[in-house]
């Protein structure tokens, strides 16, 4: 008897999982959820800038005498007690890695300091990393170097935003994709 209450049950979850919720009573949409910033191993992703100028830099830093057809500038808000440094993180796309040229704490400027040192541990910070690499169109992983860990690397997908035009004609597209579907039905 117990096997079947327990297999009417799993029905019923089943069943209730694949059912949207109802709109509220007042007819309004639910609030969306909000996405929490990407996880690294030293913390959060938070920005994500990909550019062709390349960013303001001090002559020491090694960014100032390199050329690039584009710049990725992450902002990390480093978790309490963690510190980064250059060699932490590299870009990898198709196989390819793009090292950490330079990092900065806040938003100062690149000047080719090699690390950012906790100074107070209980507190979070703000640090960028600059990356040249090929193109500001294409999209990167971010993975953790440092020393190798066992299982799975950390890893984060990293894509610029499509500018406003591309993004309609990817709406286009998709809806022309879901009329053709809808006609071959």
């Amino acid at each position: 008897m117990n096997k079947y209450v327990f297999l009417l049950f799993l029905a019923a979850v089943a069943v209730s999982a694949q059912n949207p919720p109802a709109k509220p009573a007042d007819g309004k949409a639910p609030a969306p959820v909000k996405l929490l910033p990407p996880r690294v191993r030293t913390g959060s992703v938070i920005k994500a800038e990909f550019t062709t100028q390349k960013p303001k830099v001090e002559k020491e830093s090694p960014v100032a005498g390199k050329s690039s057809p584009a710049w990725a500038v992450l902002t990390l808000q480093l978790d309490p007690g963690r510190a980064a440094s250059i060699f932490d993180y590299v870009l990898r796309k198709d196989g390819t890695e793009y090292p950490c040229l330079d990092l900065t704490e806040g938003d100062k400027e690149f000047k080719g300091e090699i690390r950012i040192s906790v100074l107070n541990l209980t507190d979070s910070k703000k640090c960028r990393l600059i990356f040249a690499i090929p193109s500001a169109e294409d999209e990167y992983e971010i993975v953790f170097k440092l020393f190798d860990e066992r299982g799975t690397p950390v890893k984060l997908n990293v894509k610029p935003p499509l500018p406003p035009e591309k993004k309609d004609e990817e709406k286009k597209s998709d809806d022309a994709k879901k009329a053709e579907n809808a006609a071959a039905k």
